[in-house]
């Protein structure tokens, strides 16, 4: 009985080996070929988003995203998830401000609406707006949520003021 799962095992594995050659070497190699074909696919990924302070930028985390491109080949889509805001900026040094800093939020494509949150230490939304308002004093996390007609991103980062 030993010998006839192991059979069966190895001919499981020689199938799926089979279909994978089939499929891998009946791509359409017009204009690539094998394992440049599959290394030029990319993963879709919502645009980047730059804060402006004054003159300086900071590049927030990326969080959760839901995200479609669609392309010669067809359609791709992503889901990403992610942590909730604090625990996704636990590790980061927050950015120094004062009352009178201006914040630009610089998308690479502007989204078709966004909202801006504030997240509490203790994992709660304590507030939804469409601007970031600097906080008085202390530190606060920010969530930016952009939506566009390929999906939503979320991006996070963490602001403390004097």
């Amino acid at each position: 009985m030993k010998g006839g799962k192991r059979f069966l095992a190895l001919m499981m594995r020689m199938f799926l080996l089979g279909t994978f050659l089939i499929v891998y070497l009946s791509e359409d190699e017009s204009d690539m070929n094998g394992v440049e074909y599959f290394a030029n696919q990319s993963t879709p990924k919502p645009p980047n988003l730059t804060i402006r302070l004054n003159e300086e930028k900071l590049t927030p985390i990326l969080g959760t995203y839901s995200w479609s491109e669609e392309k010669e080949s067809g359609s791709t889509s992503v889901e990403a998830e992610a942590e909730v805001p604090p625990v996704l900026t636990s590790d980061q040094e927050p950015f120094q401000v004062t009352a009178d800093t201006s914040i630009v939020l610089d998308f690479e494509k502007q989204p078709e609406t966004y909202s801006v949150r504030v997240w509490s230490q203790d994992s709660t939304i304590a507030g939804e707006s469409k601007e970031v308002k600097l906080p008085e004093q202390g530190e606060i996390i920010y969530e930016i949520v952009g939506k566009w007609n390929e999906g939503t991103a979320t991006y996070v980062f963490k602001l403390v003021a004097d």
